[in-house]
Parts: C-alpha cells; structure tokens; sequence
C-alpha cells in the first residue's frame, strides 16, 4: 500500500511540475557473485602486469538514478537501481606489502521504458598500475637521493597522492642540477601510466636542516588540490614566518647563488641577512619538467 502512494505522489508531483517527470525501469543484469567479482579483479591484473595480487571486496552499495525534471534538468527524486551495487575493493601483493591499491565494480543493469530498452554495461576500475608506478618511482628516487647525500628526507606529499616531497642540505648547484635531471628522467619513464609531480626543500645552512623535525610535515593540515605550496608547508612545520624573496621558472643559477639578490630590483626581494635561513623550493611535474623555483625566507 505505501509503495502505492509513494509512486501516485511521485506522479503527482511530475503533472505539477508540468516537467513530463521521466520514470524508468532500472534492474540489475546477469550480476556476478562476490567470488566471481574478486576472481575477475585478480585475473585481469595478473593479465595486465604478470603480478599476483589479492583482491578483498571491502564495501558494497546500493545505486541509485536521478529522475531528470525535463522543465530545469533538477533531480526530482532518486530512483533505486534494483540489484545493482557498487563494491569497492582492497588490492595488495604478497610480494610487496608497501604496494595498495583500489578497484570499484558496478554491475550491469537494464534500463528501459515504454519507449526504449537499454543495457548499461558493468564498469570495472582499479589503480593497480598507477599504485606500482608511484611505489618505484619513490625506490628510484630514494637510490637517486643516496647516491649523492648521506642524509635526505622523502615523503608522499600530503595534498597530491601523486606527489613526492623531498628535504635535503646542500649549496652545490652543480649537484643540484644533476640530481633534477637525473629525478626528471624517472618521472618521464613512468608518464605514460601516472603523471607524477616532486618538491625539492633545498637548505644551504647546515645546522637549519638539522635541526629541523621534518617528520612534522607528515601531519600537515594543507589541503591543495594538486601539489602543496612550498611557502606553506614550511611555515607548518616550522612554526616560523615564511616570506617569498625571489622566483623564476628553471632552476636558475643566479636565483640559487645570490640567495635570491639577483631578484633584488623586484618588489618582494627582501635582505637575505634579515632571515634567520632560507629555503630554496623547486616543484616539477611529468608535463612542465622546466619547472618553478621559488625562495624563501624564514624567521
């Protein structure tokens, strides 16, 4: 009985509306059991990558559709999808625990009406390859890293999941610049799979780097929506104040030596003296691997 009255309201409301209230039938077909969903995750990983992974289905939803008003194009109600659910799903690899990955499943259903029958195929997505990728790269850029300095920080950035963010001491361009092209070649090898964006913290003063707990930066609360901003995260971790002083595009040299005073004719340049140290950040993306370069002052 009240499922009556809700489909007589629903109508009701669709004549009011003078909108022509479009209503359908939506049923699931030929869904797969939990098994077979599983089964079909691992198998098509295995047939992509050669890798063995396991699948663990973690969550499972009901869909549902939106009833378009055909007078503004607004949602009027939202219609279930009879036996049609989403399942999110865990990936991991007996071989690498560091490695975890996701995949969604959303069953196939038939949509139709008075008018017309459609079959909405099932959608099968997962970030296997993207995950593995974002993990070697981290290994290569870590091997990178170590071969030119006994003591860095790298972390996963913690705005931008395909991001890297890295703290070192050095006043060493040459090594610098070596050491951009040699992490710019890492990330282009994996492009064509994930596009992958790094941060260089750069400290000349020694005992700043020191004594500084980058760890704190794990905790930080930015929220970008691409790669968090170097002026930002300093300030967070510091509890300092963090001033800009001077920029380009590239790792310039003169910005870099001069600790930003070839920038001195421009508006925000301020003393170096005046801070208690600078950093020094360089960001680079897969596509725009000239990258920004940008200085800071802190105190």
């Amino acid at each position: 009985m009240r499922k009556n009255i809700k489909i007589l309201l629903i109508l009701l409301i669709c004549v009011l509306l003078i909108t022509g209230c479009e209503l359908k039938n939506l049923k699931v077909k030929d869904p797969l059991t939990e098994e077979e969903i599983v089964s079909m995750v691992e198998k098509k990983i295995y047939n992509t990558t050669g890798d063995i992974v396991i699948a663990k289905i973690v969550s499972k939803d009901k869909q549902y559709s939106c009833a378009i008003s055909l007078f503004n194009a607004s949602c009027l109600y939202y219609q279930e999808k009879e036996g049609v659910f989403e399942y999110k799903i865990e990936i991991t690899t007996p071989v690498n625990s560091e490695i975890k990955a996701t995949a969604t499943y959303v069953d196939s259903y038939i949509e139709y009406d008075s008018q017309e029958t459609k079959i909405i195929d099932a959608v099968l997505k997962n970030d296997y390859v993207e995950q593995k990728d974002l993990f070697l790269v981290k290994e290569e850029l870590e091997s990178n890293l170590s071969q030119r300095f006994e003591k860095y920080y790298i972390y996963k950035d913690v705005s931008n999941p395909r991001g890297y963010d890295i703290f070192i001491n050095s006043n060493d361009y040459e090594v610098l610049s070596e050491l951009i092209s040699s992490s710019n070649d890492i990330i282009t090898k994996y492009s064509e799979d994930v596009s992958i964006t790094y941060s260089l913290y750069v400290y000349k003063d020694e005992e700043a780097f020191n004594n500084t707990n980058f760890d704190l930066y794990k905790s930080s609360n930015q929220t970008f929506g691409g790669q968090s901003y170097g002026k930002d995260i300093i300030a967070e971790y510091t509890k300092k104040k963090v001033k800009r002083i001077g920029n380009s595009t590239g790792f310039d040299y003169n910005l870099f030596t001069s600790n930003a005073a070839s920038n001195a004719l421009e508006p925000e340049y301020v003393d170096y003296h005046s801070f208690d140290y600078l950093v020094f950040w360089y960001q680079v993306e897969s596509n725009n691997l000239n990258g920004t370069f940008q200085v800071f002052g802190v105190k």
